[in-house]
């Protein structure tokens, strides 16, 4: 009888398995490929915004580069100066600007969180804004993550 009871149960966990993994698989395909499609807009709104001081492959070698007083951060070596653990937060606050971190002295980069949100009014109801400025950030996020130690 125990014997069978065994049987039974691990026949009903192995469909339970089953029916996870059949409707979990496109879920998880289709997280894929959200991610992909955040990286890809993370990369054009670098491009847009970004390139200019810190370079198209995020080295610090923009166009604008030698005219500024400091020279842009090299943005593919993150992780590696954070112990192999990409700074998400950090770069989340140095790119939204609500936080002013007094170590670095007087801010050396525009405030893309601002500008961000001027723009959500063209996309988005008011009462999505915030929303709307943090998914662009965290694609950009996304974006930087994706290009470390190129």
């Amino acid at each position: 009888m125990r014997q069978k009871l065994k049987s039974i149960i691990s026949r009903v966990f192995s469909g339970i398995g089953l029916v996870i993994i059949t409707f979990l698989g496109p879920l998880n395909l289709a997280i894929g490929q959200d991610l992909q499609d955040a990286i890809i807009a993370g990369k054009a709104e670098f491009k847009r915004s970004c390139a200019v001081c810190h370079g198209d492959n995020g080295k610090g070698d923009g166009v604008f580069a030698a005219e500024l007083k400091l020279k842009p951060t090299n943005l593919t070596v993150l992780q590696k100066q954070n112990n192999g653990v990409f700074p998400t937060r950090a770069v989340y606050r140095a790119v939204d600007g609500t936080e002013d971190i007094k170590s670095h002295g007087l801010r050396t980069m525009p405030l893309w969180g601002d500008r961000f949100d001027h723009e959500s009014v063209l996309f988005v109801d008011s009462r999505f804004t915030k929303t709307f400025v943090r998914g662009r950030i965290f694609e950009l996020i996304l974006y930087l993550e994706e290009i470390q130690n190129q």
